[in-house]
């Protein structure tokens, strides 16, 4: 909750001086060791920028346009998940944008759930050069290797560009590259770095969008756009349009991704294509037989019949095995909505044919479960599942 509050306070105050919404993200062990969310191998990751329009070529968290915060919305904290709702408006006002922030306990990357939903007010024409959806830069340091999803649904290698001209503002002018990326879920990467501090590799996955275009469904796609600031030796890997496009007003994008620290030495996108393969290509998925299912992008919900719910888990893992170390096993948390008794939370899983207690604490004894009282005056609980290959039955009570 602290760092929720912290996320929020720091957006009131830099309302309109840069366009950051994960300032120094940071997924290493170095920050809180043995924690799940922080356990993975990498140190200092950069810095995550939310969606802006720049001055013409020149790099958009540069530009004129970063945002101007509006507001934020609490939707759950706790130990289990954090779920937070935070929205701009453009300085010209031609859009307004809000981001759903989500993060859930993991033991391999501090990947962050992302939902934006951006909304146009007024006739804007966007440039896809300039324009960037979510962006990352790498802080002081340099990487050589990029992969992306390309329009032909193949893999694409490549190197980072490595200078820069010099240009008007802050003494460097964009070598940038848009490559489009495939039409439906994709993903992009930039690792392999040269650099021996703040070198954690990154990685976005698109899991869907959805863009509409003169009020009607649009077939436009998104991209990767590639570049390098030659006055601070660090990369840029940013999520565009596949083309300079004429919005108008009620026009709509919506994106579902996830931004994904990882190994700062790595030398491929392989945990990239993992996370797209367990959140895209396979996400979790769950089939209640008491209760009902609630639709949530990121977080599986059951809404309890008579504060009892009883469901089946599945998905949510790479069966491709990217990383070649046998069985995968992501970390989700799972909701019970719709509960109207506030009491200790009885959890057992079908294994064997039988009912177990399903233990809410894991090996490293916290976490356990969450409670959130709703507006309604209902209440929703939330737990930590392990998600291997085989499916999970719950049945949750009281």
């Amino acid at each position: 909750l602290e760092e929720i509050k912290r996320m929020k306070d720091y957006h009131e105050r830099n309302n309109h001086e840069n366009a950051w919404i994960l300032p120094d993200f940071r997924g290493g062990d170095t920050m809180h060791d043995g924690e799940p969310q922080y356990d993975s191998s990498g140190t200092m990751m950069g810095v995550s920028n939310g969606a802006s329009n720049g001055m013409g070529s020149e790099p958009s968290y540069y530009g004129t346009d970063l945002g101007v915060y509006v507001g934020s919305e609490i939707n759950s904290s706790g130990l289990t998940l954090a779920d937070i709702d935070y929205s701009y408006v453009s300085e010209d006002g031609a859009y307004e944008y809000t981001y759903r922030q989500v993060e859930m306990p993991q033991t391999d990357e501090a990947r962050t759930y992302y939902t934006v939903s951006l909304s146009f007010l007024k006739d804007t024409t966007i440039d896809n050069k300039a324009f960037n959806l979510l962006g990352w830069s790498s802080r002081n340091a340099k990487f050589s290797s990029y992969e992306y999803l390309a329009e032909s649904g193949s893999p694409v290698t490549g190197s980072c560009p490595t200078a820069a001209y010099t240009g008007i503002l802050w003494g460097t002018k964009t070598v940038q590259t848009i490559y489009p990326l495939y039409k439906g879920s994709s993903y992009f990467s930039v690792y392999n770095s040269s650099t021996t501090e703040q070198n954690g590799s990154f990685g976005l996955v698109v899991k869907d969008y959805a863009i509409t275009v003169n009020g009607a469904n649009s077939d436009l796609g998104l991209a990767f756009k590639s570049d390098y600031f030659g006055d601070s030796n660090e990369n840029f890997a940013g999520l565009t349009l596949a083309s300079s496009t004429n919005f108008k007003a009620g026009d709509t994008i919506t994106l579902n991704v996830i931004l994904l620290p990882y190994d700062k030495a790595a030398t491929t996108a392989a945990n990239v294509r993992k996370v797209y393969q367990d959140s895209a290509i396979n996400p979790l998925t769950l089939t209640a037989t008491t209760g009902s299912v609630v639709a949530d992008t990121w977080v599986g919900t059951v809404s309890a019949k008579s504060n009892v719910a009883q469901f089946t888990v599945s998905g949510g893992v790479d069966t491709t095995d990217a990383l070649s170390d046998g069985a995968d096993t992501v970390n989700y948390t799972l909701k019970i909505s719709n509960c109207t008794k506030l009491g200790k939370l009885v959890v057992e899983e079908y294994v064997g044919g039988a009912w177990v207690t399903y233990e809410l604490g894991p090996v490293n004894g916290y976490d356990g479960y969450s409670v959130e009282r709703e507006a309604d005056g209902t209440f929703t609980y939330s737990f930590v599942i392990a998600k291997s290959e085989a499916d999970r039955t719950f049945r949750v009570g009281f």
